[in-house]
């Protein structure tokens, strides 16, 4: 009895240290493709309220950005939700949801993102304006100007974008704004 008691005993003993081993594996894996991934900052879910500039006024939106590390830390997935109560009806209306893929080039070491919203695709490289700070910038259809989009995560849990419209690719003019906090890893 007393060895049956020692071998059932022994089994769990070595099942709970394989179990911490495992989580202690995958932790320190975790940690590993943060601190490699020089995009870590933007890990987590954010947030917060978003402001367009329009000819019609400003209108605030409701923003939630999911940003995660997927295949062993060499893309970076973000996803954009962003939503407005309708005055008249009282309902939300989705006014944003975008889902971004970001990926270093091997060969160049650039960041590019391919961007989805709705029905449109747009490759776009994203670069570094600081040791927090990304930005990335696009034409707009049919000669319209260009769209520059700059987020600063440099204050520790916030999130800080502009998104700025020129003509001319010299004089930028802020349309967008976002104020996020980190609300979880």
């Amino acid at each position: 009895l007393h060895l049956l008691l020692w071998q059932k005993k022994n089994l769990m003993y070595k099942i709970i240290i394989t179990v911490i081993y495992i989580l202690m594996q995958t932790t320190m894996l975790s940690q590993a493709q943060s601190e490699t991934n020089p995009l870590s900052f933007m890990f987590g879910t954010w947030k917060g309220r978003g402001i367009i500039s329009s000819p019609e006024g400003k209108k605030e939106t409701d923003i939630t950005e999911q940003v995660s590390s997927k295949l062993n830390g060499s893309i970076v997935v973000v996803e954009g939700l962003g939503t407005r109560t309708d005055a008249s009806t009282g309902q939300k209306q989705v006014v944003h949801d975008a889902f971004g893929i970001l990926t270093q080039d091997k060969t160049t070491k650039r960041w590019m993102m391919r961007a989805y919203r709705n029905d449109e695709v747009i490759d776009v490289e994203v670069t570094f304006v600081a040791a927090h700070t990304i930005r990335w910038e696009m034409p707009l259809p049919h000669n319209a100007g260009n769209m520059r989009f700059t987020t600063d995560f440099s204050e520790p849990r916030t999130w800080k974008g502009t998104g700025e419209y020129s003509r001319d690719g010299k004089e930028w003019m802020v349309v967008m704004e976002t104020n996020l906090t980190k609300v979880g890893e």
